[in-house]
């Protein structure tokens, strides 16, 4: 049957140290899909808000995704836990024609770094002259803008020409991630700016 749902809770814990606090969530389902849906609340880091949000639109549902940690988030849902900082906003659809109703879009971060990166990382990242001051600031690799279009099909994540860059080192990749078979097939390039 159709259902709605209202929910306000004061902290969620799904670990140690792994804490969103002031969630709030509501959503509707038609008793197949859940159609309409928003959530907010913001993680232990201060300033880290976010909000999640799912419209209905002509065969399609919109999924629109901000947050002003995205490092903290991640850490939080147990995803990634070297990312710190960085501005998250998530565009995306569900196609509701298709079976499985795959959902495509991008995920952009902003002003981001990532902690304990490999040694080969912060070597490159240091063979130019603004790398150089990259490495003097302090630990982890710094990233101006991290942009990836995404297909999910509910198991396995394609990334097409996702792209990372700073003034000092540039990311491409593309490939599969099989989540149920946890196996990763991806290929790239790592170019020094």
């Amino acid at each position: 049957p159709p259902y709605e749902v209202d929910i306000r809770l004061d902290r969620v814990q799904f670990g140690p140290q792994r804490l969103l606090h002031g969630v709030a969530m509501t959503l509707r389902s038609d008793g197949r899909i859940v159609n309409q849906a928003r959530a907010t609340g913001r993680t232990a880091a201060e300033g880290g808000a976010f909000e999640v949000s799912l419209t209905p639109q002509e065969g399609r549902r919109t999924l629109r995704a901000t947050a002003a940690d995205a490092g903290a988030l991640l850490r939080t849902f147990d995803i990634i836990d070297r990312m710190e900082g960085g501005a998250l906003t998530v565009t995306a659809a569900y196609d509701d024609s298709k079976p499985g109703r795959p959902l495509s879009g991008t995920a952009e971060i902003a002003e981001f770094a990532i902690r304990d990166a490999p040694a080969v990382a912060k070597l490159m990242q240091a063979m130019t002259l603004y790398g150089m001051v990259d490495v003097l600031r302090g630990p982890g690799i710094g990233f101006t803008k991290l942009i990836a279009p995404f297909r999910y099909n509910g198991t396995v994540l394609t990334l097409n020409d996702a792209r990372a860059f700073s003034a000092s080192l540039g990311i491409t990749a593309k490939g599969r991630i099989d989540l149920a078979a946890e196996r990763v097939e991806m290929e790239g390039t790592i170019v020094p700016a």
